[in-house]
């Protein structure tokens, strides 16, 4: 965890500034000369958008897999891509043509949902959820879908830490 100032447009870390006590839960900032809003992340994650959960479900008439993420907070964020391969260390594809606006804020997060229809029964397929802020950096979180399959249990990835299992029913 590190505290970010924010400079009137966006949100800044100092790293070389602060001292922490991870098993006391404390963040400590030396050099503050001025009032100014603070908030704290991950310096090691190039965005600020707390995901709370990344899944991949398998819909049915027509086939086609809903995707749904929600976030805690979102700061600075521009928006949402989709990515989607049919083997974990393949070559991914964007799937979504423009990115999906942000909806959240740094007190509040927020729902939001794609269905891709370009899919076969029978197949695996691998998503990576990007999130971009408002200056360009991104961070992708990883999920994958059997169509067809039995009910299976898998890992959330945030690249590289695990995060959360979700179960995922492909009916």
């Amino acid at each position: 965890m590190a505290l970010f100032r924010w400079n009137r447009s966006k949100w800044q870390c100092n790293a070389t500034n602060q001292s922490r006590d991870v098993d006391n839960d404390w963040v400590r900032q030396t050099g503050v000369d001025a009032f100014s809003k603070w908030t704290l992340g991950d310096e090691d994650d190039p965005t600020l958008v707390d995901l709370v959960s990344f899944t991949a479900t398998e819909c049915e008439s027509p086939t086609r897999i809903l995707l749904e993420w929600e976030t805690a907070s979102e700061i600075d964020n521009a928006g949402f891509h989709l990515w989607r391969s049919e083997t974990a260390d393949g070559e991914y594809t964007r799937i979504t043509d423009s990115i999906i606006p942000a909806e959240g804020s740094p007190t509040l997060g927020a729902r939001y949902e794609y269905e891709d229809f370009d899919v076969e029964s029978g197949k695996t397929y691998y998503y990576k959820l990007e999130d971009v802020d408002t200056d360009g950096a991104n961070t992708l979180h990883t999920e994958s879908v059997t169509l067809g399959g039995p009910l299976r249990l898998l890992m959330l990835l945030r690249n590289p830490t695990p995060v959360v299992a979700v179960a995922l029913s492909t009916q």
